[in-house]
């Protein structure tokens, strides 16, 4: 995702007087010496010039260009630049915002949260234009592989499209999202600002103008060169990104338009390669990494970087601060990641290896949102494939299970994406002992959702929920550890004082015998050496 800045003339009387296109080439050339690989895109238009950053950049250094541009155009002396021209101003900037409330019936640990995803209004009022801006993008930046089972239109405008986000306290803005539905749609004006973080005041309504933090971008572009738009000393003060809202109002109808104008249709998996090549006698390693309040774990051949993944996850938002200083995920080109579930914190590491971006990604069935949608199109330009679990598969040293069905009540309906997720079990021997080992992964899978087949014998237990609620019925309780093993583990992955609570479920899995605990946030990655 980039941050859009748009300006105009100042002067009213001027705008339809000059056409910008004719200083195009001055204008962007003005915007690539200032900002550099910052730069993400810049399109001049007849009344109005347009740029996309990574990463958003100080109010002198905007005024640095509209010196530099004022300067540089009067001196082009065949470009006739008038002489009473007052210089440029930045535009308001016009935004749809999806916003999802949170589900009732999610887990109680669920934070009152409104998530919102912020884009241009220029997908659903200038289609065609924003589609064909996109296509020149894309043909000037990289070449498009071609796969049979995409929409390349689709992924196109999945890929040029800008999602910035925030999660928003309820209670606190709670007089402006009045809607009851659980997803609707506002259009805003405003203007996106960067403010120095010590200064708290900024957080408050100042003149009647309501200010909601963004979380951090992280487009491809800037995962590429992130060292090089780092060096630039402008961005190495510490700031935060908010969002002042000036007016907006509630479009419910747009939804519907939205999802349609940003479909993105993925084909199903029929296989999984990275399962099916485990083979007899071979040693690997499985680990679940340290990655603060998320989740990430992988199996690689022995001394060898992962060739699988199942969660991809880093934290983010209020969570941030439990990310480690130093994260050891090493992703080969061309590894499979499996999702678990669609949650953030279950895929975020993307933002921060390039590699991800040419690897092989499998998801559930689970409704894709549009920040996620963007990224997956990005690994799909990137050279990477993207596809659906739709069913359960099976190989030979073990099972991935797709959820949907209570084994309490098989009647219940599946509502989230925690009762609808994947699991992977892994039947193996440990390298040491020669002993029988089975592995489950649960990511916030229920144990409820999860199939009988995956809980029975487990010798570790990769907690589901991060140690948290598991269940929605006070009737289940975690799986029983074997009693053929003397220590059967269970691994708690979550980040210190993450806002949750986690592990807030230790007493229930100890009462199903999980005594031996593993805490990655304070024993590091868990590892064990296996084979099959």
């Amino acid at each position: 995702m980039a941050y859009i800045y748009r300006y105009q003339l100042k002067k009213r009387l001027h705008r339809d007087e000059i056409d910008l296109t004719n200083y195009a080439i001055v204008i962007q050339e003005v915007i690539q010496e200032l900002f550099k690989e910052n730069l993400k895109d810049s399109i001049v238009e007849t009344h109005f010039f347009e740029f996309k950053l990574y990463l958003t950049v100080p109010r002198e250094i905007l005024l640095m260009l509209g010196r530099k541009l004022h300067s540089r155009l009067r001196s082009k002396t065949d470009l006739k630049w008038p002489d009473n021209i007052g210089g440029f101003s930045r535009m308001e900037q016009k935004l749809y915002a999806m916003v999802y409330r949170p589900n009732q019936s999610e887990f109680k640990e669920t934070e009152d949260v409104i998530y919102i995803e912020l884009f241009d209004s220029m997908i659903l009022e200038q289609p065609e234009l924003f589609l064909q801006r996109g296509r020149d993008f894309i043909n000037q930046s990289y070449n498009f592989i071609d796969q049979t089972s995409i929409d390349k239109d689709e992924v196109i405008k999945n890929y040029y499209i800008d999602v910035l986000d925030a999660y928003v306290d309820n209670k606190s803005l709670l007089e402006l999202f009045k809607s009851e539905n659980s997803v609707t749609c506002f259009k805003i004006t405003g203007f996106h600002r960067r403010y120095s973080e010590e200064y708290s005041f900024f957080y408050k309504e100042q003149n009647g103008v309501k200010k909601i933090l963004l979380e951090k971008c992280f487009d491809v572009g800037y995962v590429e060169r992130q060292e090089a738009i780092n060096s630039d000393i402008s961005n190495q003060k510490s700031y935060l990104d908010f969002l002042e809202i000036r007016s907006l109002k509630e479009c419910v109808k747009l939804v519907e338009k939205i999802e349609s104008e940003l479909a993105l249709h993925i084909a199903d998996a029929k296989e999984i390669s990275a399962l099916q090549c485990l083979k007899p006698e071979k040693e690997y390693t499985f680990k679940v990494h340290n990655v603060g309040q998320a989740l990430a774990t992988s199996i690689a051949k022995r001394e060898c970087n992962p060739f699988l993944y199942f969660d991809y996850g880093m934290p983010y938002g209020k969570n941030a601060h439990t990310r480690p200083s130093r994260v050891n995920m090493p992703t080969e080109r061309d590894a499979t990641i499996i999702l678990s579930h669609l949650d953030k914190d279950h895929w975020f590491r993307i933002a921060d290896e390039i590699n991800a971006y040419t690897c092989h990604w499998f998801l559930p069935r689970q409704k894709i949102g549009l920040q996620l949608r963007h990224k997956l199109a990005e690994i799909i330009v990137y050279g990477g494939t993207v596809n659906l679990i739709v069913k359960d598969i099976v190989f030979i040293y073990g099972k991935l299970t797709c959820g949907g069905i209570s084994k309490i009540n098989s009647s219940r309906k599946a509502t989230n994406v925690h009762e609808t997720g994947l699991t992977l079990r892994i039947r193996c021997t440990t390298t040491d002992t020669k002993e029988k080992c089975n592995i489950l992964i649960a990511g916030d899978q229920e144990y409820d959702y999860i199939a009988a087949s995956q809980l029975y014998d487990l010798d570790i237990l990769v907690s589901s929920h991060h140690g948290g609620e598991f269940s929605w019925s006070t009737r289940d309780n975690p799986p029983t550890a074997t009693t053929k093993r003397d220590n059967p583990t269970v691994v708690y992955s979550y980040g210190k004082n993450n806002t949750y609570g986690h592990p807030s479920k230790r007493k229930e899995h100890i009462a199903s015998k999980w005594d031996n605990e593993y805490h990655v946030c304070t024993s590091g990655d868990y590892s064990i050496d296996i084979s099959m």
